[in-house]
């Protein structure tokens, strides 16, 4: 299990783009998401896990609905926001 503390979030230029592509009420889900992952990162609410495969070293946590968001842990106390988007992001 891991323990509940907060992370700094930072994004690529890739999320940035991402993000800006997004309906416009689906934006809101997603500042809304990453506040919570801010204060806890963990919380069984984000359904916050691990990815294998191509993907690892990565790790998802969930928006609304289908719409994920891809992250890393560069080092202690940052998470990294890759992309942002539905299950086609894993692909």
């Amino acid at each position: 299990m891991h323990e509940a503390h907060g992370v700094r979030v930072e994004t690529t230029s890739h999320f940035e783009r991402a993000f800006g592509r997004l309906p416009p009420e689906f934006r809101r889900n997603v500042v809304a998401r990453v506040r919570m992952f801010e204060n806890n990162p963990f919380s069984l609410f984000l359904k916050t896990h691990k990815l294998g495969g191509k993907l690892s070293g990565f790790w998802s946590f969930s928006v609304v609905q289908a719409y994920r968001i891809l992250v890393s842990f560069p080092r202690d106390g940052v998470a990294l926001l890759h992309d942002v988007g539905t299950h086609d992001l894993y692909r």
